[in-house]
């Protein structure tokens, strides 16, 4: 893991995605790492258009998080109607735990024994 508290790609202060972009010469295929050693539901993300007002807030159980803006989508995929996709037309926010879990020391419950319940929360509240 890397810590990258006041790098380009540190958002805990709010920034906005396309300057990011712009700063990185590439869109985002990060995985952000939480404090929630107890994984209690916690604010993980907020979104906001500033163009539009409305907003995206991503709470989670779960101490880590895929930010994904569609660096690797094809520009060639469209929709019936002619509306096109492709890189950097939108973005995902996936939330789980450590990838490749089982192979890092201490990674918390990376692991569900047979009999164990597995339990995880996000929720993706949508304003306008």
């Amino acid at each position: 893991m890397e810590n990258i508290e006041g790098k380009i790609d540190d958002l805990s202060k709010g920034k906005s995605i396309g300057d990011v972009h712009t700063a990185m010469g590439d869109g985002f295929e990060h995985f952000y790492v939480f404090d929630n050693p107890d994984f209690k539901l916690q604010e993980v993300a907020q979104i906001t258009s500033d163009e539009s007002g409305r907003t995206l807030t991503v709470s989670s159980t779960e101490p880590c998080m895929l930010l994904y803006t569609g660096k690797y989508t094809s520009d060639a995929i469209k929709r019936e109607n002619g509306e096109q996709y492709g890189k950097y037309r939108g973005f995902c926010c996936e939330t789980h735990r450590y990838q490749n879990g089982p192979n890092i020391e201490n990674s918390p419950k990376s692991i569900t024994k047979a009999g164990e319940e597995f339990k995880s929360t996000t929720i993706f509240k949508f304003g306008w």
